[in-house]
């Protein structure tokens, strides 16, 4: 508080000694009250760009294998590939073909399928993209002969996998337009059926 010695003002009224607040315990000036209030606001703005903006992606994100249920098994896909070289992922008179009839496309895929009873089968797919319906038509009609040969199983290319051998005894093929769809299966584990593994071939051609 400060102290105000008695004065008269300009009209003449006398003013008696008194006490007023100092200057420097009245409030904040305007410029002062600005400038928290911006603090504010920056403060704000960086907590909710923490929360929904700058935070990493949560750790728990994860992608899942696409699946395929047939004949009482669950298959997932476990390794994928594409090329354009046929010639380079054959063998036999299928690759011969290839070399006369160049694909213009190869997909390539592999699936483990399982059911509740221990029983495991894998599956190796094929879908190649030929220039015309009619060269699709003569190289389904080739792949389907005994000892021909075909496309290379993605299982020669897959770890964990590399020695499991396709004999052909399980298969289903045919020509889709002018793609050519094929898929063949051997069993890992258990003792599944005959029947049921051309049963996983064949519906494994609606899956490529």
């Amino acid at each position: 508080m400060d102290y105000v010695r008695p004065y008269r003002r300009k009209d003449g009224t006398y003013v008696r000694s008194h006490y007023r607040r100092s200057r420097a315990s009245r409030g904040p000036s305007t410029s002062t009250t600005e400038l928290g209030a911006a603090a504010g606001i920056l403060v704000t703005i960086l907590f909710l760009f923490w929360i929904f903006g700058g935070s990493e992606p949560s750790a728990s994100t994860t992608t899942t294998a696409p699946t395929w249920e047939a004949a009482g098994y669950t298959a997932t896909e476990i390794n994928t590939s594409t090329d354009t070289n046929c010639a380079g992922h054959s063998y036999g008179q299928v690759h011969q073909f290839f070399g006369e009839q160049p694909c213009i496309g190869l997909q390539r895929k592999l699936f483990k399928a399982e059911d509740d009873q221990g029983n495991a089968v894998l599956i190796a797919t094929a879908r190649a993209d030929m220039a015309s319906p009619s060269a699709a038509k003569a190289l389904n009609g080739l792949a389907e002969r005994n000892g021909s040969g075909n496309v290379t199983p993605l299982a020669h290319e897959t770890a964990g996998y590399q020695h499991i051998s396709f004999t052909g005894k399980h298969y289903a093929s045919h020509p889709r337009e002018s793609a050519v769809h094929i898929a063949e299966t051997e069993p890992l584990t258990g003792n599944p059926s005959a029947a049921t593994m051309r049963e996983l071939a064949k519906q494994a051609l609606e899956h490529l």
